[in-house]
């Protein structure tokens, strides 16, 4: 499909501050308290529920950063060029943070803490998979969607989620 916007650096821009913020905070290892405190963590998700921001902003290690930062440059740029620079920055910090919440949820009885930008990423993955199934609806004269036009976006989305995900220490939930 043609881009509906023109290409922006906004998407790309806010991934790159996530290199230059982990300039700043070390990676986990170094246990400085920028991940005491921004860490996303099941336990305090009631009484601490911004800790689900502010984990997309913290990285294991350079590696982590680097691959959120490549990938979620990509991803969120096209997402970028299909539903504006502004509405995709939202989109994936919005929708990354409900990622992170979820998380929370599915891990709270035995407890979980989760950094990084990943949900972020995966969002960008489920927003392009999202508005392919909109814009091929929109193109069809019926009103009719085939059954096709629903799986072949939700098929894509997965298999890049699946690619992206495959690392052991990928928190998939």
């Amino acid at each position: 499909d043609a881009p509906r916007h023109r290409e922006s650096l906004l998407v790309p821009l806010a991934f790159a501050a996530l290199a230059l913020f982990f300039a700043v905070t070390g990676p986990a290892a170094a246990h400085s308290g920028w991940f005491a405190r921004g860490t996303a963590d099941a336990h305090r998700l009631a009484a601490e529920p911004w800790r689900m921001v502010t984990a997309l902003t913290l990285h294991a290690d350079l590696p982590h950063v680097l691959g959120n930062v490549v990938s979620g440059a990509i991803f969120g740029s096209a997402v970028s060029r299909r539903i504006g620079p502004g509405a995709a920055l939202l989109g994936l910090v919005v929708a990354g943070t409900a990622g992170n919440a979820l998380n929370a949820v599915h891990h709270l009885g035995g407890g979980h803490l989760s950094v990084g930008a990943s949900t972020a990423v995966f969002a960008a993955v489920g927003l392009l998979a999202g508005t392919q199934i909109v814009l091929s609806r929109q193109r069809r004269s019926s009103r009719r969607r085939s059954l096709r036009e629903l799986l072949t976006p939700l098929a894509g989305g997965l298999a890049l989620l699946g690619a992206l995900g495959a690392s052991p220490e990928t928190d998939l939930w």
